[in-house]
């Protein structure tokens, strides 16, 4: 998509949109150069971008985006050029950054399952589907584990909270499954939907959500948990 605003003099700048993007985590991107036309002579244009994905940032005075990118993800980005006079014009266009779920489908325990309840079990959690979850019950504190099969460095941790959700947690790691490295702990207390953990630092065969005070009177519930490596 692109967009033109206009002053009062008349000019008119146009964005060349760059198309979809597609990069891998953790890997420095090629630059992109993003490049604009104003319809009036002697103008300086001047780049702003929204929505790039984490670790990406472009440059104000040539247009050009580089960066490494530090998470997966679908991203709408915007970016827009302005001349001296205010005229404006914009291209809006996605940049996926791509990676692999490295807990998809590997062995899931959990602390508890809600009623015995087969179709709320660990599994579910890593299984892939989205419309599946894992349900604890309603004690604290919880936890949800998956085995890596070997060692990993875990740079991203995406967990998709059902409406029963952890206001306090951790996520910790471990090679042995009886000592844990917490490396990442909840600054503020939660409010559920999808968190999306970036610029981890640590790695282990195991790791875990380690629920420490549910958000509501029921227990802790995983649409999905995902773990990133790179």
């Amino acid at each position: 998509m692109t967009g033109i605003w206009t002053t009062e003099t008349g000019n008119t700048v146009t964005v060349a949109n760059p198309g979809a993007r597609s990069t891998n985590p953790g890997t420095a991107i090629t630059p992109v150069q993003v490049s604009a036309t104003d319809s009036a002579t002697g103008q300086t244009l001047t780049y702003s971008a929204t929505g790039l994905p984490t670790g990406l940032t472009i440059n104000s005075a040539t247009g050009q985006i580089t960066g490494t990118p530090a998470g997966v993800g679908t991203a709408s980005a915007t970016v827009t050029a302005t001349d001296t006079t205010g005229a404006s014009g914009y291209a809006t266009f996605t940049w996926t950054v791509t990676g692999t779920d490295v807990a998809l489908g590997r062995p899931t325990t959990a602390s508890s399952v809600e009623g015995n309840n087969t179709s709320l079990t660990a599994d579910k959690a890593t299984d892939g589907n989205p419309a599946t979850r894992w349900a604890s019950t309603y004690t604290d504190p919880q936890w949800l584990q998956v085995d890596l099969g070997t060692t990993k460095s875990v740079k991203e941790v995406k967990l998709t909270w059902e409406a029963a959700y952890g206001k306090t947690y951790q996520i910790q790691t471990s090679n042995d499954q009886t000592n844990w490295t917490t490396i990442y702990t909840t600054p503020t207390p939660g409010d559920g939907g999808t968190d999306d953990l970036t610029g981890l630092t640590g790695s282990g065969r195991y790791i875990r959500m380690n629920g420490t005070t549910r958000g509501t009177s029921y227990g802790y519930s995983l649409w999905s948990f995902q773990v990133y490596s790179w």
